[in-house]
Parts: structure tokens; sequence; C-alpha cells
């Protein structure tokens, strides 16, 4: 855990000081998921905005009650013929 506290501090603090380093980022939340924060999701997305960086979101809507792993097909309450398709069409382009 203290490991990824400081890979999100990095994160946060590099979005705040320099453009991304890719042309394209995608940002994939969950609003069921109380384990990640969205505020500061955003935030960070909004720091890379601000340097020129091309930042694509979707939301998984909290209605879905998906778990935090939406991923994982062995999750007890996975939703991968919901989720999956989304994914790829978010990766393609779409």
């Amino acid at each position: 855990v203290a490991a990824l506290l400081r890979l999100s501090a990095f994160v946060d603090w590099r979005a705040g000081e320099a453009a991304p380093a890719t042309g394209r980022i995608l940002v994939v939340t969950n609003a069921a998921d109380p384990s990640v924060n969205n505020a500061v999701v955003a935030s960070i997305m909004d720091k890379w905005r601000a340097r020129g960086g091309v930042v694509d979101a979707h939301e998984f809507a909290a209605a879905l009650d998906l778990p935090h792993d939406i991923i994982d097909p062995n999750q007890p309450d996975a939703q991968i013929e919901h989720v999956y398709p989304i994914l790829v069409e978010l990766v393609r382009g779409g």
C-alpha cells in the first residue's frame, strides 16, 4: 500500500510539473468504487489537460454497482459482459 501511495503522490506532483509523455491518456473510473478517490483522479486529469495533454475519460455509473476490480472475470460481482465491450471500444478510440 505504501508503494502505491508513493506512486500516486508522484503522479499527482508530476502532472502539475510537466506535460504528459504520451499523446493520449484514457482514464476509466468506477463511480461505485469506495477504494478510489475519483476527485483526486479528476484533479490529476485537469493538471494533464492544463499542460496540453489529451485526456479522455469514461466513468462507469454507480448504479451498475461494479466491484473495485472491474476486469477480473473471477470477481463474484463481475459484470464483464457489460464492462468488456465498453473497455474494448474505449481502447480502440471510440
